[in-house]
């Protein structure tokens, strides 16, 4: 898949970012070109996603449909919303950041990834306003302000910080309601991979998501790791994606593989992005207190629970060598 090469793409450290930062007033043969990459494995969202990306006035705006395993053939249902959307299914079922990868490495002359799931859907404006807020902030990722599908007044997510122990919080009360509290550009240390536009060139120098990063990490690891590379990371609340919340990332880590799987993605990104001076407390301490919590849900008589907590360090510290390495 090919999109027009932009040869006059700036560097992340590039002042000339600003002159951009208002996409409406260029002509769309100058636009930089984006291209969305929708993964899915067949929801039944799949259709009101691709039609709220029909829907976005940004000329330059090109989709790839990734069908990562579903049982059956999505590109009927994508040709009904969407003609002009590229389809490409995957010979052997992949994980989410598997299938971005591909979407990646097939993708030429794009300045800008726009990371979708098959849930989410896009209020008008949203490509134009994250396009404009990377190019005014000199941004290589920028997220919106995610809210409740049904409920579009109630929030779900303003971008994400983490603690010292690489657990991702977002500050939002369950049923806030948006009350434009939240709707300050700001630099943020994570957002989410429900939608998320990335800089394509900060996409080659990391190598795409880390698949072991998966399930319920992946997001906070590339934007970790793009942090470390000097990149910037915000949150631009006037872009505005709906979403249910049974999907939104504070249940998607409980309930995405197990808590196991959760937590070795949790220490894997957590040993390989912390600072080795850091790391030698850091990572001690951090399973003191998952010791600590397994010790509790053990007494309350959720033995479960507390094996698949401390069996993700298992995992985790197995693969400890190759992980620093």
């Amino acid at each position: 898949m090919d999109t027009e090469p932009d040869d006059s793409r700036p560097s992340r450290d590039d002042g000339d970012f600003a002159d951009l930062a208002d996409v409406d007033s260029l002509p769309a043969a100058v636009l930089p070109p984006v291209v969305a990459v929708v993964v899915t494995d067949g929801a039944i969202g799949l259709e009101a996603t691709l039609t709220s990306l029909v829907s976005q006035e940004y000329p330059s705006l090109s989709t790839l449909v990734i069908d990562r395993g579903a049982a059956d053939d999505p590109t009927g249902r994508v040709a009904e919303v969407y003609p002009h959307a590229f389809v490409r299914r995957l010979t052997e079922p992949k994980s989410f950041t598997e299938a971005c990868n591909v979407a990646f490495a097939s993708v030429e002359g794009a300045t800008f990834f726009l990371v979708c799931r098959d849930d989410v859907v896009l209020e008008p404006g949203v490509v134009r306003i994250l396009i404009e807020e990377a190019f005014r902030s000199n941004a290589a990722i920028v997220g919106p302000k995610i809210v409740d599908l049904d409920r579009p007044d109630v929030l779900i997510e303003v971008g994400l910080a983490i603690d010292r122990y690489g657990i991702a919080f977002n500050g939002i009360e369950p049923g806030e309601v948006d009350q434009e509290q939240h709707d300050a550009v700001r630099d943020v240390f994570c957002v989410s991979d429900a939608v998320m536009l990335l800089r394509a060139d900060l996409v080659a120098e990391l190598g795409g998501f880390d698949p072991r990063a998966e399930p319920g990490a992946a997001d906070l690891d590339i934007c970790w790791r793009a942090l470390l590379v000097g990149a910037r990371v915000v949150v631009a609340p006037d872009a505005r994606v709906r979403r249910r919340p049974d999907t939104a990332r504070r249940r998607r880590i409980r309930l995405a593989g197990s808590l196991r799987d959760a937590n070795r993605s949790r220490v894997h990104v957590l040993t390989k992005c912390t600072a080795a001076a850091a790391l030698v407390w850091v990572l001690p301490v951090a399973f003191a207190l998952d010791v600590g919590e397994a010790i509790g849900l053990a007494g309350s008589g959720r033995f479960g629970r507390a094996r698949a907590l401390l069996g993700g360090w298992w995992t985790a510290l197995r693969e400890v060598r190759s992980t620093i390495a």
